[in-house]
């Protein structure tokens, strides 16, 4: 009795090593499922469509580059503005004012016991420059007589030194000169309606001093007044300086009459011009 039950166990679990058996080979040729995060595989190429996207056209590919292009050309025209504004500022020069401040003869003067045929006068230079210095060379002055409303006559010549001025500074220097020719009477004089007139001229050379550190090459000043002296002090008329300028040596009506003339002269030519021009 026993031996047909061990025969019949031997042959179960021979049944069930072989059933399990054939489950491992069918477990082992089954693939493994790896999650898409997980796979290194690359994807398997798909099955290209008939359609097409629409390809971008030239000109959407090429507008970055233009724009670009005209920031970097807008760019470099205002650095050139500036930098050529900033030399603009910097090279510009103001020319320096030249006053008479005081203006003497002791020839005319009526009060005085010593008379000499001395001009005694003082000169103001002003630099309006606030960041340049200036240095000047000698400043030489002529003075002239009027004899007449056009006519002039060598009275006196003087020098001043070369010196340096400061920036947005104003320097005053005194002066004399000995008149020559008889120097200044009375008699000529009343040659001009009683009144003293003479011709101031200056005439010097400048150097600008930019950055502190060099200068500009040197520029030519002059100019020239017509000075009143009161015929029996002696002194300058009016209290206020007189800027030797671009006044022309002529006294009285004469000069007027230039000018008004020329004025009348260029209101003409411009009536005509406007006339022609809308007629």
């Amino acid at each position: 009795m026993e031996a047909p039950k061990l025969l019949a166990r031997w042959h179960k679990r021979e049944k069930n090593e072989e059933t399990q058996k054939r489950q491992r080979i069918s477990n082992s040729n089954t693939p493994v499922q790896i999650p898409c995060h997980l796979s290194t595989s690359p994807p398997l190429p798909t099955k290209p469509t008939h359609s097409r996207s629409p390809s971008p056209s030239p000109v959407t590919c090429m507008a970055p580059e233009r724009d670009n292009c005209c920031t970097c050309c807008l760019s470099s025209l205002v650095s050139l503005g500036l930098s050529a504004l900033f030399l603009w500022l910097t090279f510009r020069t103001e020319p320096p004012k030249c006053l008479l401040q005081s203006l003497y003869l002791p020839s005319l003067n009526a009060t005085s016991r010593h008379k000499n045929d001395t001009v005694v006068f003082q000169l103001e230079l002003q630099n309006d420059n606030k960041d340049k210095g200036v240095k000047y060379d000698a400043v030489r002055l002529s003075f002239a007589l009027f004899v007449d409303n056009a006519t002039t006559r060598p009275l006196a010549n003087a020098t001043l030194g070369a010196f340096y001025q400061g920036r947005g500074k104003t320097a005053r220097r005194w002066g004399s000169a000995v008149a020559r020719g008889g120097g200044v009477n009375r008699t000529a004089a009343a040659k001009v309606g009683g009144r003293v007139f003479l011709r101031v001229e200056f005439a010097t050379r400048v150097k600008y001093k930019i950055w502190m550190m060099f200068y500009v090459r040197r520029h030519r000043l002059v100019g020239g007044a017509n000075v009143e002296v009161n015929a029996s002090s002696g002194e300058k008329v009016g209290p206020k300086g007189i800027r030797l300028g671009d006044a022309p040596p002529r006294l009285g009506s004469q000069a007027a009459e230039a000018r008004g003339c020329y004025a009348a002269v260029l209101g003409v030519l411009v009536t005509g011009l406007f006339l022609t021009a809308f007629t």
